[in-house]
């Protein structure tokens, strides 16, 4: 599906400008960001989302953290709504809302889509192309901005992904989701902390 060219390092120096880089280049970036992604065994960052919605007077904020565990496991943990996760391991989805039974859906199922592509790009793996898509690689002041758009539109895809890395920590700042019928999805990375010995067997404890 994706294939996250992200970001990274060896650049020329912080421009005033978006400047996009040449196909020889973001392949080159790519290699260097997969090699270091493959080397994030467990992520854990705090996060803000935010909803926004066709017909949607006021967008919808929330806070919470999200787990990573490579190469499969992924939970976003609310505090604000408190009670609601979400807990992506493998191929299966479980969920909670308000604290009501968990529920479990397959990682095909819509409700996965967002964070599906999340996963992608914190494991450092670019999936196989069988749906072409559009990448573009630009610097912007201290980011590195990638694109994403499917070149043939389809509901079982996001209509286009940006991610926005630091140019010196290489780590994700934001990442904006934008799904079709007109919803995109906005999260916001805080006080990252990769590769913590104590977080080695912790996505599976309680919220």
């Amino acid at each position: 599906m994706h294939r996250f060219l992200v970001i990274l390092l060896i650049l020329a120096p912080l421009a005033l400008r978006a400047e996009n880089l040449s196909t020889v280049e973001a392949e080159a970036l790519e290699r260097r960001f997969v090699k270091m992604q493959r080397t994030t065994r467990t992520l854990r960052t705090d996060f803000e989302q935010t909803v926004r919605m066709s017909g949607m007077r006021e967008p919808v904020v929330s806070r919470g953290e999200f787990f990573y565990r490579a190469p499969d496991e992924l939970r976003v943990t609310f505090s604000e709504p408190p009670g609601d996760f979400f807990h992506l391991s493998g191929d299966t989805l479980e969920f909670s809302r308000g604290g009501a039974a968990p529920i479990r859906k397959p990682s095909s199922d819509g409700a996965a889509r967002a964070l599906m592509a999340l996963r992608n790009v914190l494991r450092g793996t670019p999936e196989s192309s069988e749906d072409p898509v559009d990448r573009r690689v630009a610097r912007e002041g201290d980011e590195f901005v990638v694109t994403i758009t499917p070149v043939v539109r389809s509901i079982r895809m996001p209509e286009k992904i940006e991610n926005r890395v630091d140019a010196e920590s290489l780590l994700l700042r934001t990442m904006t989701i934008t799904l079709p019928r007109g919803i995109s999805l906005e999260y916001r990375f805080f006080n990252p902390r990769r590769n913590a010995p104590s977080d080695d067997s912790s996505v599976h404890a309680k919220p």
